[in-house]
């Protein structure tokens, strides 16, 4: 057994106590809290543990972990806003400074709007809500928070017409709500339904910075309408010539910069995104752009088109070394990259500083997904200068 005080907080969200000139990992406290924890784990250079007890909470909470009404997916819900915000932009700093040996200046942007306009939910039988974290039991946190106003009428009616399935999806939209799931829906409640036996001709479609932009229900679309607009206004228009997006998805980044650029060219490896972004750009009149449907680690296999800008927005897994190696290659003027995960930004990041650097050293940090650990980060790029 160990006593002591959580003093950080770790990127999977267990909070840390330094004692015996080792770190402890406990799951499930936050910083301030004083806890007896049970070690489940003692390894060489660390242990990991589980609260037994809690002795004192944090002064910067505002509820104990069982009153907290988002629950384990949200931790830092039960924290202070601005607490748990500057958590997360301590733990950015700090990595950047670990793995990459860089003092950062960071750009934050809080976010206290913890909305989103996608929620997907597993199913079992009659239970229907999110996973508590590292385990498959299912949970309902409050509807009303995260999909706002009338959001547990929309999730009431989804537990009692939906038959079989295992996930139910969501989706609050300019016009209308909608639902996926692969089971059988019987109500009428949403707009727009796709399940197992039948699919909607009506999408979703959202407005953020000016554009409209259609997406399939259960599609991946920026799920934050604050975050997702400041995104875009942190890449600029400001990219002349020639721009290449990679991960372009429904086209979000492609129709946004397409307003200062000659040609962007967007490359997808969904092709419901594909369709919906080359519908976007008709939706939008925009005609500069143009869509591929392609796997981007297989559009790396031969060499970049010529561009002026590569924008980059990849899943968690950040980029492949092979079109590290392919952007290296093509030399664009401007690098922008965009990530939901910093560390393997950081990873990719290593690979390209030796021929570009981060403008003005900064790391833009948006709370993308605010009372989770995670957040959104965007650096912008410019080849160093005789490279």
């Amino acid at each position: 057994m160990l006593e002591g005080e959580i003093i950080d907080i770790t990127n999977d969200a267990r909070g840390v106590i330094k004692a015996n000139e080792k770190v402890t990992f406990v799951k499930n406290a936050l910083p301030g809290d004083v806890v007896m924890v049970k070690i489940t784990k003692d390894k060489k250079k660390y242990c990991e543990g589980e609260v037994c007890k809690f002795l004192k909470y944090s002064d910067k909470r505002i509820f104990p972990n069982s009153e907290n009404p988002l629950g384990s997916a949200y931790p830092l819900y039960a924290l202070k806003y601005d607490f748990g915000f500057e958590l997360k932009k301590n733990i950015v700093k700090n990595n950047f400074k670990k793995f990459l040996n860089r003092e950062i200046n960071i750009v934050e942007y809080a976010n206290e709007d913890f909305r989103v306009n996608k929620l997907r939910m597993h199913k079992k039988g009659n239970k229907l809500g999110l996973y508590k974290n590292n385990t498959n039991e299912i949970y309902v946190p409050d509807m009303n928070v995260l999909l706002g106003e009338n959001g547990e009428e929309l999730y009431f009616d989804a537990t009692k017409n939906i038959k079989g399935g295992t996930f139910v999806t969501i989706r609050r939209a300019d016009n209308g709500d909608f639902l996926a799931t692969d089971g059988e829906y019987i109500g009428e409640k949403f707009r727009g339904v796709t399940d197992k036996n039948k699919k909607t001709n009506i999408l979703p479609v959202m407005n953020v910075a000016g554009k409209n932009y259609e997406m399939e229900i259960d599609g991946f679309f920026q799920n934050n309408r604050f975050g997702t607009k400041t995104a875009l206004e942190i890449i600029g228009k400001n990219h002349p010539g020639k721009v290449l997006d990679l991960y372009s998805g429904v086209g979000l980044i492609s129709l946004y910069v397409c307003d200062g650029a000659s040609e962007v060219t967007g490359v997808e490896i969904w092709e419901p995104s594909v369709i919906n972004a080359r519908n976007n750009a008709k939706l939008n009149g925009i005609t500069n752009v143009k869509f591929i449907a392609q796997d981007t680690s297989d559009f790396a296999k031969k060499k970049l088109p010529k561009c002026d800008t590569i924008i980059v927005d990849p899943p968690r897994s950040g980029l492949v070394p092979e079109l590290i190696d392919r952007i290296k290659e093509a030399q664009p003027k401007e690098i922008v990259y965009m990530s939901c995960d910093h560390t393997t930004q950081i990873r990719d990041l290593k690979l390209l500083l030796d021929n570009y650097e981060l403008l003005d050293n900064t790391v833009h940090v948006i709370d993308m997904f605010p009372g989770t650990t995670h957040v959104e980060t965007v650096v912008l790029m410019s080849k160093v200068k005789g490279e």
